[in-house]
């Protein structure tokens, strides 16, 4: 997020794609791997925006996600399995509230009652204030683990825009819930936030400095400074332009494509990732090729999800 603190709380009720166009099960699969009861993933889309603070539109990125992924091939080119057989529901939250703090309590319920089913959730949103519901929800079954982030900004203010729940108060409230987070590709925040998290010891690794910094190291330390259980929240304007261009708060020098997903494959190998989301995607017309990067994300992460329990 960024620092305009003349920032109006509102609540857009305007539609979002998800009610002009029809949405298709993630990578278009049919029935037979598509089913809730069955499956080992659920997509669930959020489309939930409520205070952005510079662009508009991320409530479209859900919808732009999975039909993009119409496109992304079954196989997995890195692991070589089909992540779609081991079955993806595509499912959706509706009926927010004018309330904020009321829409991120029924986005946690409806992540939690898929959470407790067995699923491995991966939540689309929407703008990052989702994973503030999600987390608080998932807190109550799951007491001991890690809020892992990939983002351009620290997201440690406890206030702004008006309300501690702002999308820039994510990873302060998740501290709240959990006391160990970490944060990757970081390359914007305030002076409060750096004070904060040198306060407390909230590691994080800027994105300058992975420049020059091994993979091995990167890996490492984020390994080494979070426990067995990771929740991960992947804000997509944590990856460079080249990769995706369509989000809220746009920061320039981003992470690569192949080194973020190999940071990603370490962390499910390594860790227990319990759930993840992949938020702040702007959708509309224009947007297809971003879309397609976070559906294949998406993908990849099933992928190396599948991989890790293949071996545990």
């Amino acid at each position: 997020m960024q620092n305009h603190l003349n920032v109006t709380c509102i609540f857009l009720q305007t539609s979002s794609l998800d009610d002009i166009i029809e949405v298709v099960n993630f990578m278009s699969i049919g029935r037979k791997f598509s089913q809730l009861s069955s499956a080992s993933f659920v997509v669930l889309r959020i489309p939930y925006e409520y205070n952005p603070s510079f662009g508009h539109g991320c409530k479209d990125g859900p919808a732009a996600i999975v039909n993009a992924s119409k496109y992304v091939e079954l196989f997995d080119d890195e692991m070589r399995i089909k992540p779609h057989t081991a079955g993806i529901a595509t499912e959706a939250i509706v009926g927010f509230s004018s309330k904020h703090e009321d829409s991120l309590a029924l986005i946690g319920d409806s992540f939690l009652d898929y959470y407790k089913k067995g699923k491995f959730v991966i939540s689309l949103g929407g703008e990052h204030s989702i994973t503030i519901g999600i987390i608080n929800k998932l807190a109550t079954v799951a007491s001991d683990f890690s809020v892992i982030q990939f983002d351009a900004h620290l997201d440690f203010r406890n206030y702004y825009a008006g309300s501690t729940l702002n999308h820039a108060c994510v990873m302060r409230r998740a501290f709240d819930v959990t006391a160990s987070t970490f944060s990757i590709g970081i390359r914007s925040f305030s002076e409060s936030e750096y004070k904060f998290s040198k306060t407390h010891n909230t590691p994080f690794i800027l994105a300058r400095d992975m420049v020059g910094m091994p993979l091995s190291v990167v890996i490492d330390r984020v390994i080494n400074n979070t426990k067995k259980d990771v929740y991960i929240t992947f804000d997509v304007d944590c990856f460079d332009y080249s990769v995706i261009q369509n989000t809220g708060t746009p920061e320039p020098g981003g992470l690569g494509w192949f080194r973020t997903l190999s940071i990603l494959r370490a962390l499910f190998e390594h860790k227990n990732v319990l759930s993840m989301d992949v938020v702040e995607l702007v959708g509309g017309v224009g947007t297809e090729n971003s879309a397609f990067s976070a559906a294949l994300l998406v993908k990849k992460c099933m992928a190396y999800k599948i991989a890790a329990n293949s071996v545990q």
